[in-house]
């Protein structure tokens, strides 16, 4: 009788050890899948940063100055895939903007077309705020 509560209990806790194992075995690969997304999400944020400061120079290099003004401007996009611009329209600048100095940067936004191609698909978004910076 004591052989066998003894070979039960031995039983009942290499079942507790597997579940435990297995358990952690769960989290550890919890832990890297995390990790991973994490890592791949900092990396589109690189590459996604990297593209729109390219799109911001190429602009820049575009624009004509026209007055003394260097307000700082957020500029909405929609573009096709291949760099064509859709649509172009200063959203906002801190400081004062006159409508000229807002139509300038409008108008170099056209002229850089077509802007500079996202790295991937997953980078690519067809609408977008860049941030203008005269300097």
């Amino acid at each position: 009788k004591k052989h066998a509560e003894a070979e039960a209990k031995q039983k009942n806790e290499a079942k507790e050890r597997a579940a435990r194992e297995s358990e952690l075995k769960k989290a550890l690969q919890a832990e890297r899948d995390a990790e991973a997304r994490a890592e791949r999400s900092a990396m589109v944020n690189r590459e996604t940063s990297t593209w729109v400061s390219a799109i911001g120079e190429k602009v820049k290099r575009a624009w004509t100055r026209e007055s003394n003004e260097v307000a700082v401007c957020n500029v909405y996009v929609r573009q096709s895939r291949d760099g064509n611009v859709n649509e172009v329209r200063v959203k906002s600048c801190e400081g004062n903007a006159s409508d000229a100095y807002k139509r300038s940067i409008e108008m170099a936004v056209k002229r850089a077309a077509p802007l500079p191609k996202a790295p991937s698909d997953e980078i690519f978004k067809s609408e977008l705020i860049f941030i203008f910076r005269p300097n």
